[in-house]
């Protein structure tokens, strides 16, 4: 163990030595503004109330299953059972800005070509909603089934009967809305080549990410239904859920450069970089794929 780093000391010694000898700094400071083409946030599917409430003739309605003792319905019910298949979201354009803060810090002596440890840490903030409403006669991107119900006794008891077979009956309406929310850090460190040509210089950088998602996300549902007959009266709900999650995920980046030297000590950049990210980041209720392309404009000044 002492032998390796008694051998990296005398390397950084050799590389610090050997810039300091051409007497400029190796330290560079980068201040910009990132521009990330995120993919859409994804809503899962969900169920309004007693979707999960099943049996052999099929799940039960958003209507109360509960009937007055002593009022028999003769006739057959119809109670809808109501699912919102999920939807997607872009992400605003103003979301998609990003500061830019990053380092750089020259391991081989000034030339036309160098190589240099590099860094960099970006903020996002993302934030979008989606939702849809509709009707039985009009889902409107939700799953609808009506089932036929009997009640046949004085105690009340609601008997299941088949799938309704015809068209759809009117009475119950309902929405769904979804928020998502996320604060998204993205943390880098690599190595730089970069090539210069009169003042211009050409670089290309490579390695690993570490990006920190904190997401929030709510769904609101709504559903109202008209009268059923006795027992079974007009009414309406509503519900709201939350969920929130933070992840760490790993990643890689590549980017490719183009700088300007507008004095010995300030140069502005324009670089294309490309992330990939493992994992998706999000909540039980939405998620969204990090990977993406970006562009980065800057500001760096050398020491």
């Amino acid at each position: 163990m002492k032998t390796w780093v008694q051998a990296l000391t005398g390397v950084a010694l050799v590389v610090q030595a050997g810039v300091a000898g051409a007497g400029e700094s190796a330290w560079s400071l980068r201040l910009g503004a990132s521009y990330r083409d995120f993919d859409d946030v994804s809503f899962e599917a969900s169920g309004l109330r007693n979707w999960e409430r099943s049996n052999s003739a099929g799940p039960y309605g958003v209507q109360n299953i509960t009937t007055a003792p002593g009022n028999p319905i003769l006739a057959p019910v119809i109670l809808d059972s109501v699912r919102w298949d999920g939807g997607s979201s872009s992400i605003d354009s103003s979301d998609k800005w990003a500061p830019v803060l990053g380092f750089r810090y020259d391991l081989t002596r000034p030339c036309w070509a160098r190589l240099a440890l590099v860094g960099n840490a970006q903020y996002y903030r993302l934030s979008t909603d989606a939702g849809a409403s509709g009707s039985a006669v009009a889902p409107n991107g939700f799953d609808v089934q009506q089932h036929q119900y009997f009640v046949t006794d004085t105690q009340g008891t609601l008997t299941p009967g088949a799938v309704l077979v015809g068209g759809p009956m009117p009475g119950t309406s309902f929405s769904a809305r979804n928020q998502f929310d996320m604060d998204l850090y993205v943390l880098d460190i690599g190595l730089e080549a970069r090539a210069t040509v009169s003042r211009v210089n050409f670089s290309l950088a490579v390695g690993p990410t570490l990006t920190i998602a904190d997401a929030e996300s709510s769904q609101m549902e709504q559903a109202t239904w008209a009268s059923q007959g006795p027992g079974l009266a007009a009414g309406g709900y509503s519900q709201d859920r939350s969920d929130s999650a933070t992840d760490a995920l790993l990643g890689v980046y590549g980017a490719l450069g183009v700088s300007v030297d507008i004095t010995p000590s300030w140069a502005i950049g324009l670089e294309y970089r490309y992330d990939y990210v493992g994992d998706d980041a999000g909540t039980d209720q939405a998620e969204m794929d990090l990977s993406g392309s970006s562009g980065i404009l800057s500001v760096t000044y050398r020491f």
